[in-house]
């Protein structure tokens, strides 16, 4: 509980699942996070809650949970600010990243009540023409492929949720849709990130680059892909990342 002052700041920008605010007392710098619940994830603080304290024990860089309620979740605020795109070679900004996602899967969380990932429902059709997205719902209606081994996923792996202080990462951020599942369901998100604001090319060389990584893990398959854009609103880029990921069906 704090008992020193509290003062609130302005809510930060560009919040989609939750509604994120500074705190500052006595002297700690710390964040009040109130997440947006829904049918697909109804208790989120709690599941960021355990997901901080399982990522904050196994070492990774992440907030320190302080506090936690059904609809909210007090945390330290670390040190750093977004980096949507880079500031140099692209290719060093994507194996940096992908370099983060080695320890996130490698936590151990056998024993941990989490949940498991499942695709969200589709979201709004767009421009996409109705036969391509007939092929992509049926896509999303087929089970799983093969991902390799079920393991601790952050499930909203991307560029807005790493933080950079002094030209190195500082922290990974925003934990609501932790869960077990494929290595495959983060590759996706981060891949979709990177075509979004860089490109391709750059999309297509974080699947070749994690897969020389992870030699173990099976091919990428679109599905993975499709189940990613179908849960993102419809717009001109998520279009395309569709459309392409329909024609490798």
């Amino acid at each position: 509980m704090l008992r020193a002052p509290v003062r609130f700041g302005r809510p930060f920008g560009g919040g989609i699942a939750a509604t994120v605010i500074p705190v500052q007392a006595g002297g700690r710098r710390l964040v009040l996070k109130l997440p947006y619940s829904g049918p697909a994830e109804p208790d989120p603080a709690r599941t960021e809650a355990r997901c901080l304290e399982i990522a904050h024990r196994a070492g990774l860089p992440v907030p320190e949970l302080v506090a936690v309620r059904r609809e909210a979740l007090l945390m330290t605020r670390l040190p750093g600010r977004h980096r949507l795109r880079p500031r140099g070679e692209w290719r060093t900004f994507v194996r940096t990243l992908l370099g983060l996602l080695d320890p996130i899967h490698a936590v151990d969380v056998a024993n941990e009540r989490l949940p498991s990932y499942t695709p969200y429902p589709a979201s709004d059709r767009g421009t996409v023409e109705p036969n391509t997205w007939e092929r992509l719902l049926e896509a999303l209606s087929q089970p799983e492929p093969e991902g390799g081994p079920r393991v601790f996923i952050h499930r909203d792996f991307h560029q807005a949720n790493v933080l950079w202080a002094g030209g190195r990462v500082s922290g990974i951020v925003d934990w609501l849709h932790g869960c077990v599942g494929t290595p495959w369901a983060d590759l996706a998100h981060l891949r979709w990130n990177l075509f979004d604001l860089i490109g391709m090319e750059a999309a297509d060389f974080a699947v070749t680059e994690f897969r020389r990584r992870r030699p173990e893990l099976p091919p990428y398959d679109p599905y993975w892909d499709v189940a990613t854009g179908m849960s993102i609103g419809a717009g001109r880029r998520r279009d395309r990342f569709l459309e392409l990921a329909a024609d490798r069906l």
